[in-house]
């Protein structure tokens, strides 16, 4: 399955910082930097504190045409900064006062209307309960076998690409082998590799977690961290790299 692809806005950033229009509410600095994307969400940080933001694709419009005096990306709908995440602004009620000048509510002067009520038999009440009792089993019946059958015809589909558990997802392209390690915790075994295309590329595999975190050298420093793969090698995250650019060639070319 392919990576995540990135939205059109954020592809053309290459790494460059930008703000939000309407700006996010709630907090202090309108400027960020592009993290990286997943099927639904795309992780954004705050340039000034440093925090990680995921954002809904379904809130992201399109880049400004051009970055006078900032580059711009559009948002859908109105967003805050509330109980840890960002979701659209809740409208405020106010509570308009009651005026007592109204005085209180003036009594009926007429009777209320008398309503004939109609008592069923004890045979037609039961009769009744009996029938709403079989009607409600047959639904029930009903929906269970609906969901048995889309239980089973799941197993049949093919396992969705995903791994045991997602540490990955907090690691970009500025991280490094010391910092993976610390992330994730030591892996439970690493290797070097060469892909068909000459790459050497660095694996720690956590076997029992379900994936595999893949390091490319950089020249004159540490390993660079370039996304995670499943045990099948099929692409479970990819990030922008240091120098620009996504990593996801480099992923697929181990594919092969």
């Amino acid at each position: 399955m392919p990576a995540a692809p990135i939205p059109p806005a954020f592809e053309r950033l290459g790494g460059r910082r930008f703000s939000f229009y309407p700006a996010i509410l709630r907090v202090p600095s309108n400027e960020w930097t592009f993290r990286h994307a997943t099927w639904s969400e795309v992780m954004v940080r705050n340039a000034a504190n440093g925090r990680d933001l995921w954002i809904s694709r379904r809130f992201l419009g399109e880049l400004s045409e051009n970055d006078t005096p900032v580059l711009v990306v559009s948002l859908l709908e109105k967003l805050e900064f509330r109980d840890g995440g960002v979701y659209p602004c809740r409208p405020r009620v106010i509570e308009m006062p009651v005026s007592d000048a109204a005085g209180p509510v003036a009594e009926r002067p007429e009777p209320a209307p008398v309503i004939s009520i109609r008592l069923e038999g004890r045979n037609e009440s039961r009769a009744s309960r009996v029938a709403g009792g079989a009607v409600a089993l047959g639904v029930l019946g009903c929906l269970a076998v609906v969901g048995y059958s889309l239980e089973g015809g799941s197993v049949h589909r093919g396992a969705v690409v995903s791994s045991l558990d997602k540490t990955y997802l907090a690691l970009s392209g500025s991280d490094t082998y010391e910092s993976v390690v610390r992330a994730l915790g030591a892996p439970d075994r690493e290797r070097w590799v060469v892909t068909p295309s000459g790459n050497r590329v660095h694996l720690l595999d956590y076997a029992d977690r379900g994936f595999q975190a893949v390091l490319v050298p950089k020249p004159g420093g540490p390993d660079a961290y370039a996304g995670s793969v499943d045990e099948r090698g099929r692409i479970l995250q990819s990030v922008v790299m240091p120098r620009g650019g996504l990593s996801t060639p480099i992923l697929r070319d181990l594919q092969e």
